[in-house]
């Protein structure tokens, strides 16, 4: 019997079909679910993974991106060993972001070169404060009670991370784990990102004093800290781009 479901958006078919020959060749082949969204039928990743919580059968459900790949053929095999280890309410990741600005810990490797997501390594399966969204996930159950902000992460990003920070409020635990795997994408900072992170921390303000993400995204979440913050990396994300 299959225990484990895996989730993906999908606007690239190629991808798609790319993660899917990857993980038919693990040693445990989990259930997967793919969202077509290339014609653009949802406007945020919350409403898409949302759409089919409720068709999930299997006990366990991990979030992927679409190019995600796979290092060994024991990598789902891996994951589903430490989602044994977490507790009900509990999420797993591979990209953790600590309490400390710049500490994020990953063993994943990103880009078209293949270097690690981050400077330092992740030893078993360590608490942490949120989580990537590449690949995250834990008990179906869990996210069928706490299914994503619509609303708030109303785009394509920090869904994980808000999931995290309901965990961080309400005593529940976050984990990063060490699984090797490769990431294509290096991901983006734009301004749209920019904007829901202050959403979040606005959203967090009366119950966290600061918040930390895997994309070094550190800020008070305070009125003052919070539109100073944007502000600055407005002006950073436009010199970039221009």
């Amino acid at each position: 019997m299959e225990e484990l479901s895996i989730i993906c958006c999908w606007n690239n078919k190629e991808q798609f079909e790319g993660l899917i020959d990857g993980l038919q060749n693990q040693t445990i082949v989990p259930k997967i679910i793919g969202i077509n969204n290339s014609g653009n039928r949802f406007s945020s990743c919350s409403a898409a993974l949302n759409s089919v919580i409720d068709s999930i059968k299997t006990k366990y459900v991990i979030y992927m991106h679409q190019d995600i790949r796979f290092v060994t053929t024991t990598t789902i095999e891996e994951i589903l060993n430490y989602l044994y280890k977490i507790k009900e309410n509990d999420i797993l990741g591979v990209v953790g972001a600590f309490n400390s600005k710049n500490l994020v810990k990953t063993n994943i490797y990103i880009g078209k070169n293949l270097h690690y997501g981050s400077d330092s390594r992740l030893k078993g399966i360590e608490e942490c404060f949120s989580l990537d969204e590449c690949l995250f996930g834990g008990l179906t159950s869990r996210f069928r009670k706490y299914k994503f902000d619509e609303e708030v992460c109303n785009n394509w990003h920090l869904y994980a991370v808000d999931q995290c920070l309901y965990n961080i409020i309400y005593g529940y635990k976050v984990y990063a784990c060490d699984v090797t795997l490769i990431h294509i994408s290096e991901g983006t900072i734009n301004q749209i990102y920019n904007t829901g992170f202050r959403d979040l921390c606005k959203k967090y303000a009366n119950s966290l004093k600061k918040i930390y993400t895997p994309c070094c995204y550190a800020s008070n979440t305070n009125f003052v800290s919070r539109w100073i913050y944007f502000i600055k990396n407005s002006i950073r994300i436009k010199v970039q781009n221009e």
